[in-house]
Parts: C-alpha cells; structure tokens; sequence
C-alpha cells in the first residue's frame, strides 16, 4: 500500500475519532481517565502521520537527487 494511501486513511481516521471523541465528551459516556487516553490515541495517529508523511518527502527528496548526502 503507497505512504500516501496510508497518510491519507490515518488523516481520515483522526478526523472520524476527534468528531467521534466531541460527541462521547458532549454526551458524558467519555470523561475522566478516559478522555485523556482518547487524546493521546488520537496524538499518537496524528504524530504517525507526520512522521510517514516528512519520511515521504525525504525518500522522493532522495530519489531526485541520488548523490546528494
């Protein structure tokens, strides 16, 4: 599956769980303990994504310029 494939299901992903995460929070099924473990799911996607995205770029980057280190 191509990074970009991935980059974007995670992007979806986080989305889904932070409007998800809003409406558990607005109707009080999610708080306390639980809330602070749902945030940092959510960080954890996010950071992810970054990470495969910058990852990405640097191999195209490379890839461009195959003597360039």
């Amino acid at each position: 599956m191509p990074v970009a494939s991935v980059v974007r299901a995670i992007r979806v992903m986080s989305w889904a769980l932070v409007a998800l995460g809003f409406l558990l929070l607005a109707t009080g099924i999610l708080g306390g303990m639980w809330a602070w473990v749902y945030i940092a799911v959510v960080m954890a996607l996010s950071i992810t994504e970054w990470v495969l995205r910058d990852r990405e770029e640097v191999r195209q980057e490379r890839s461009h310029h195959p003597h360039a280190e």
